[in-house]
């Protein structure tokens, strides 16, 4: 991959988080003509790796994530040169950067590569499930679950499901799916981590060890019987609208005397004036509303892909879902 292309997705996989500066830098791995390895650039955020092969030797240096996210900025050709001083010297056009090298043996390593890969087929379809995993990088809430025949995701307050024919099982933080690149899949699998191969990028990620919640009942203590079948494209069109109109970030699906729609919430008790009906495709047995977060719901129908989504609703303590294919997503109700 060209140097700077590449620079600019390892950069992404470096933390910001306070007291972890040590995953801040970039390692630059020149490459090894006799073994026939290639140069390339690496960074690791705590136990989710990236690693890809550039088009250029590079000098073996371990460089700060933050000076270099600045000179991929900059318009022009990039060049990068060792300096005396322990400096490296980056030119991007007219621009001129100077580093200071870091000591890149106190950098943690990344695990022995397989060299064998099997593909997976029909991958896209697990990432549906990552925007349900929790932004908390310490538990099993940020995890995505890899189990025998589903990939799984709960932040608490929502959960989200793809039926999958396993290939591995085992918990995986979900920041090694963010920016994920597109492109054919291929993963080999050790007792410790799991390695993601995409075009270029090897994506790695070491399998937590935590304990993940128990998600049998997840969608629902007394999953509703009743369902609503309406068109996808008109249902986040409306969900978008309400959820930007409604300071609280809450929105209500129900019936009225105007039909089925959406209800954007300005108040607790006090529903806003806006209203998106909705053309009801197919329904059986739903009676009352569900009250949901906006926003959550947008994320929940985002992967969905078919001209038309289930949605089901019971009692309050139950959860709005969302079904589509061989996915659902459950969104528990405010009370």
């Amino acid at each position: 991959m060209e140097l700077k292309k590449a620079l600019k997705r390892v950069v992404k996989m470096t933390s910001s988080a306070r007291g972890e500066a040590l995953y801040r830098y970039i390692r630059f791995l020149p490459g090894e003509a006799e073994s026939g390895i290639p140069p390339r650039v690496f960074a690791r955020d705590l136990d989710c790796m990236s690693l890809i092969p550039v088009d250029r030797q590079v000098p073996n240096v371990f460089l700060d994530s933050t000076m270099l996210k600045k000179a991929l900025a900059e318009p022009g050709e990039w060049s990068m040169e060792l300096k005396g001083m322990g400096k490296t010297e980056i030119r991007v056009g007219e621009a001129e950067y100077k580093l200071h090298n870091i000591d890149y043996t106190s950098h943690p390593t990344f695990p022995d590569i397989p060299t064998e890969f099997k593909p997976v087929s029909g991958f896209d379809s697990i990432l549906k499930v990552v925007h349900a995993a929790s932004a908390d990088r310490s538990e099993a809430f940020g995890m995505v679950n890899f189990a025998d025949e589903w990939v799984e995701a709960t932040d608490r307050s929502r959960f989200a499901r793809v039926y999958f024919p396993g290939f591995m099982k085992g918990l995986v933080p979900s920041r090694l799916f963010k920016n994920w690149p597109s492109g054919a899949v291929q993963v080999a699998v050790t007792p410790s981590s799991v390695f993601f191969l995409i075009g270029d990028e090897l994506r790695i990620a070491m399998f937590n060890n935590g304990k993940y919640p128990d998600t049998r009942n997840m969608l629902g203590e007394s999953p509703a019987d009743g369902f609503i079948l309406v068109e996808t494209d008109a249902l986040v069109t409306a969900v978008k609208q309400a959820t930007k109109v409604s300071p609280l970030n809450l929105i209500s699906l129900e019936f009225t005397d105007k039909g089925f729609g959406i209800a954007a919430w300005v108040e607790e008790d006090k529903p806003y004036s806006f209203w998106g009906s909705l053309d009801v495709v197919q329904k059986s047995n739903v009676v009352g509303k569900a009250l949901v977060s906006g926003k959550y719901l947008e994320q929940a129908l985002k992967p969905v892909i078919t001209p038309n989504v289930v949605l089901r609703y019971g009692s309050p303590v139950d959860p709005l879902s969302v079904e589509s294919g061989n996915y659902v997503a459950c969104i528990w109700q405010m009370q």
